[in-house]
């Protein structure tokens, strides 16, 4: 019987901790791009509280994320959001570094 306990504290601990982890590891900032969809992957009961809308008729950039277990506030996200960036590709010229 106490060898079944010890085995429960010991799987108890286990799953703390590795709730503990996710979010400690989670971060306290995200940059999102203009149009495109916020998905997370949390551990079971851990909520995220927060509409985030990235359309590009909204003028907010920045949003708040909270993330809560049971009601209980665990951990606060700032969530910027950017718009789409298009990048072109250059080249240039070796001997005189003339941008083409």
């Amino acid at each position: 019987m106490k060898k079944l306990r010890n085995i429960i504290i010991i799987f108890c601990l286990l799953i703390i901790y590795v709730y503990f982890c996710n979010i400690y590891n989670f971060p306290t900032e995200l940059i999102v791009k203009e149009n495109s969809r916020l998905e997370l992957r949390l551990c079971p009961f851990i909520k995220y509280n927060g509409t985030i809308q990235t359309g590009s008729g909204y003028k907010n950039t920045e949003y708040k994320l909270e993330l809560s277990l049971a009601g209980i506030k665990l951990k606060e996200t700032k969530v910027n959001i950017i718009e789409d960036i298009k990048l072109v590709p250059v080249r240039t010229n070796c001997r005189d570094k003339t941008l083409y």
